[in-house]
């Protein structure tokens, strides 16, 4: 769940008991979609996502070097 601390707050002033409710981790968090037809996904673990960055880096350069 992204931004537990914050639902579980926000839930907690309406009343409700945090006991009888269950928050479930979500990975990846969320995607962007860009007008131009490129995306971003974003992943909660940190070392995921630097490793799907990197991936992604070296498909793009090898992309690039393709069109010359």
């Amino acid at each position: 769940m992204l931004l537990p601390a914050l639902f579980k707050e926000a839930l907690a002033q309406t009343g409700f008991d945090m006991a009888d409710i269950e928050l479930m981790a979500v990975d990846p968090l969320y995607d962007f979609y860009y007008p131009e037809g490129t995306g971003f996904r974003k992943y909660g673990n940190e070392d995921q996502q630097l490793h799907i960055e990197r991936l992604l880096t070296i498909c793009l350069v090898f992309y690039r070097s393709t069109l010359v």
